[in-house]
């Protein structure tokens, strides 16, 4: 099409030649680009790149235009109307007006804006007669009104927005394209190469028109293949006919001998190479045979030692057994009774490990009797491995930073046996709930490590485990139930041996499997907040105090007579506030609790109130193994309260 316009302009003559200039202009362009895009591609750094630049202009450039354009008509027509209010309607208005936004992606037009030129005059009287309204305090309306506020706003105003926010825009949309195409340029340029390779092989040598002389090229090729096609066949047949016709070559018979007798010995030589090979090669099976035999004698070595070591192991632990059964017998009721609350924290393995505690005889449980061969391991877990929103509550682990030898100005020093805040506002209460002899909050006591030491003695392992925290772990838990009453008889019963059944409230997480009851760390200061977070809440109140809690339970309840609520409808008590023994604690870290337990009587809204993961469930026998052990205890003892009170009749 190119060489058709420019024969034209060639053969027809033209007043202006500035029109054959442009086509030569263009044609030189066009060159160019075409051959950044042949040959470019071939080259496995520009190749990718090149398609990258190509998604980009015809994608993420025209969109951008597609967002800016009518920005740019807008603010064209605003800036030529505020800074030449009396500018003449003409074509150069509309020039002036889309030549001062489009040059702006390039430059910044403040000229207009110092001033108007010397020649420009001011008006003595703005006339008032005739057909145009005059704006401008100059005479002639080619002259910029730029000193003055609007001006400055309109002007900036674009500037700002096309200059900082519409070419940030797209920039990220270039940088998108590219890191969105950087995985797969890659594949997609290796394709459009094979592609421009197939174009090449099959295409003629030279472009149009002078493809001829490339036919007229393939042809003399031809030529020459069939001249030597033709010339090969004749050779052929004259060596054919010459062996036809000489007898030479054959063998005599002593020379036929010769060569029998030596292919005879070649071929014994080889079958003699080969009985050797498959002679090694069984020598070789043997010995692998008796490797194979080796490693198995050695596995079963190893695999008796190990039986011996885990009998080993279980007659240390009967051995404790026993030693606990012994030293059982020389207490009271009182004093075993004390020490069954610490049986959770000696169970093995240590939960959701491999972990083996040291085994811990009743006997040797308290730290005033002592024990020279006490040898337990250490366990913390990472604080990575804790759920995100708790690992800001989470202690480092010092036993770690001790042992890998950091600097003791690094290592962090707690507060131990009262409440802090550190520099990031994080909140800590290591104050102990448990009460002692004197009715007073119990004072742990640190060990040679400066950590605290479990005050109900030892559970066979050190370090913190999966606790967050050194020392009491505060933990508040709401035991909330209800009778589920059946107005028909039945012949199934509870678990108390009455018709109505007892529901409580339990949560679940990652697994209906997993249930738990309402509550968990205390991580705060309001630490009733925990059991508050698993509850829709009307307001954006926290729970700040006990009676928060309770008085959000209350309102849920329904009065049987009456307005008010009795105390047979509704009943909030706190069953027991200090030590939980749980399968957590260590000898470093342990868990308190603060137990509420929460019964209505009547008619309870409150599973308007439950998230997703709550809900009411029936006190059955598998409830008790689904639950955590620790919080299995729990319910048992807020039961206990529901027996004591008579609610069973």
């Amino acid at each position: 099409m190119y060489v058709v316009f420019l024969f034209m302009l060639r053969i027809k003559p033209i007043n202006d030649p500035y029109g054959g200039k442009i086509l030569m202009c263009l044609g030189l362009l066009f060159f160019y680009y075409r051959m950044i895009f042949i040959y470019l591609p071939i080259s496995s750094t520009l190749g990718p790149l090149l398609y990258r630049v190509k998604e980009m202009v015809s994608v993420d450039f025209v969109n951008f235009m597609k967002l800016v354009v009518l920005i740019l008509i807008a603010n064209g027509i605003a800036m030529q109307a505020i800074l030449y209010p009396d500018f003449p309607l003409s074509v150069e208005l509309i020039r002036k007006s889309f030549h001062k936004a489009f040059i702006s992606f390039f430059m910044t037009p403040v000229g207009e804006l110092k001033g108007t030129e010397p020649f420009c005059k001011t008006w003595e009287q703005k006339p008032t007669e005739g057909t145009m309204c005059r704006v401008s305090d100059y005479v002639d309306g080619r002259c910029s009104s730029g000193i003055a506020f609007w001006p400055y706003i309109i002007v900036f105003q674009y500037l700002l927005l096309l200059k900082l926010i519409l070419l940030t825009i797209l920039f990220a949309l270039f940088s998108n394209t590219g890191s969105k195409f950087s995985a797969e340029s890659n594949t997609l340029w290796k394709f459009q190469r094979y592609h421009l390779v197939t174009k090449f092989s099959v295409s003629l040598r030279l472009p149009p028109p002078l493809n001829v002389f490339s036919l007229v090229g393939i042809l003399y090729e031809f030529g020459i293949c069939i001249y030597k096609w033709i010339d090969t066949l004749l050779q052929k047949k004259i060596k054919k006919e010459d062996d036809m016709v000489s007898n030479e070559g054959y063998f005599s018979s002593w020379e036929c001998n010769y060569w029998k007798q030596l292919a005879q010995d070649y071929y014994d030589k080889e079958e003699y190479k080969k009985k050797e090979e498959e002679f090694t090669q069984k020598e070789s099976d043997l010995i692998g045979k008796l490797l194979d035999d080796v490693n198995l004698k050695e596995d079963m070595i190893y695999r008796a030692k190990s039986q011996i070591a885990q009998l080993e192991a279980d007659i240390g632990y009967t051995h404790a057994h026993l030693e606990t059964l012994k030293y059982r017998k020389k207490k009271d009721e009182e004093q075993r009774a004390s020490l069954s609350l610490h049986s959770l924290s000696r169970e093995s393995p240590y939960p959701r490990t491999k972990i083996q505690r040291f085994p811990v005889p009743d006997k040797y449980v308290p730290w005033e009797v002592m024990w020279l061969h006490y040898e337990p391991n250490t366990y913390t877990m990472s604080k990575s491995d804790f759920m995100s929103f708790l690992q800001q509550y989470v202690d480092e682990d010092i036993l770690m930073m001790k042992q890998r030898g950091v600097n003791k100005d690094e290592i962090p020093v707690y507060l131990w046996n009262m409440e802090s805040t550190d520099s990031n506002g994080v909140y800590r209460n290591r104050k102990s709930w448990i009460i002692d002899s004197r009715a007073q909050l119990l004072t742990y006591r640190l060990d040679l490590d400066d950590l605290p030491r479990n005050p109900m003695g030892r559970t066979g392992l050190r370090g913190k485990g999966a606790l967050p925290r050194w020392g009491p772990n505060h933990n508040v838990f709401a035991v909330i139930t209800r009778w589920q009453r059946r107005t028909s008889k039945s012949s199934e019963h509870s678990l108390f041996g009455t018709s109505d059944l007892l529901e409580f409230v339990e949560t679940f997480y990652m697994s209906k499997k997993d249930i738990s009851l309402p509550g968990g760390f205390a991580w705060s200061e309001n630490h009733y907040q925990v059991i508050q977070s698993v509850f829709r809440m009307t307001d954006e109140s926290t729970w700040i105090t006990a009676d928060d809690m309770i008085q959000f339970f209350k309102q849920h309840a329904t009065a049987t007579t009456g307005s008010d609520l009795s105390e047979k409808d509704f009943k909030s008590v706190k069953i027991y506030c200090g030590y939980m023994d749980d399968q957590l604690n260590t000898d470093q870290a342990w868990k308190e609790v603060e137990l509420w337990h929460i019964h209505y009587n009547t008619y309870t809204s409150i599973f308007r109130a439950f998230k997703s993961n709550v809900k009411w469930r029936v006190l059955s026998e598998d409830v008790f193994i689904r639950l955590p052990y620790g919080q299995t205890t729990l319910l048992q003892d807020a039961i206990r309260t529901l027996e004591a009170k008579n609610e069973f009749e």
